[in-house]
C-alpha cells in the first residue's frame, strides 16, 4: 500500500466521515512521529473564498487555545485548489456522533447517567473555552471526542459563522 502525502503528513486510516468533512489519522512527514488527526473540510467550503476566510480566521482563533478540554489545533490551511484542512492532536477514542450512530444502529439507548455525564463534560468544555473568548458555534456530536477512558474534548469548530457568507 502506498502512503499518501497530504500537507506534509502521511495519511493513515479513516477515523470518521462527518458533515464537517473526513477525519483521518496521520503522521508528520518530518519531525517526531506523533499520531495526529487531519480534517479534510468539505469541498464546497474550499471553493468559496468568503468561506475560506471565515475558516482560516476561526483557525487562527483556535490556534491560540491551550485547554485541557479541547484538542489543540496544530495547523490549518489550503492544500491544492479545492482542499482546506486542519490538523489536531490525537487522543484514542471516538467521535460522539460515531458512538450515537452505533447505539442507534444496535437499537440501544444511551444510558441516562452516560447522557448526563457527556452533557456535563461538554458544557464544562464550552465554559472553559468561553473564559478564553472562544465560542464553539456550530457544535455538533461530530465536534465532540470521547476517549476510551471517558474523557470528553472538543474539536476545533472551524465551520462556525459560515451562514453569514
Amino acid at each position: 500500500m502506498d502512503a499518501e502525502l497530504f500537507a506534509n503528513h502521511i495519511l493513515g486510516e479513516s477515523v470518521s466521515a462527518t458533515v464537517a468533512g473526513s477525519v483521518l489519522k496521520a503522521l508528520p512527514a518530518e519531525g517526531d512521529p506523533e499520531v495526529r488527526l487531519v480534517h479534510h473540510l468539505p469541498a464546497a467550503v474550499a471553493e468559496t473564498p468568503e468561506a475560506e476566510r471565515v475558516v482560516l480566521k476561526n483557525a487562527r482563533d483556535w490556534g491560540k487555545v491551550r485547554d485541557l478540554r479541547a484538542r489543540n489545533l496544530l495547523e490549518a490551511g489550503r492544500e491544492g485548489k479545492n482542499s482546506l484542512y486542519a490538523v489536531t492532536e490525537y487522543h484514542q477514542g471516538r467521535l460522539l456522533s460515531d458512538i450515537l450512530d452505533r447505539l442507534r444502529h444496535e437499537g440501544l439507548p444511551l444510558a441516562p447517567d452516560q447522557a448526563v455525564y457527556l452533557a456535563e463534560r461538554t458544557a464544562g468544555a464550552l465554559l472553559s473555552l468561553a473564559e478564553q473568548g472562544i465560542t464553539a458555534g456550530g457544535l455538533s456530536p461530530d465536534r465532540v471526542s470521547v476517549s476510551f477512558e471517558g474523557e470528553v474534548k472538543l474539536l476545533p469548530t472551524l465551520l462556525k459563522d459560515l451562514q453569514t457568507t
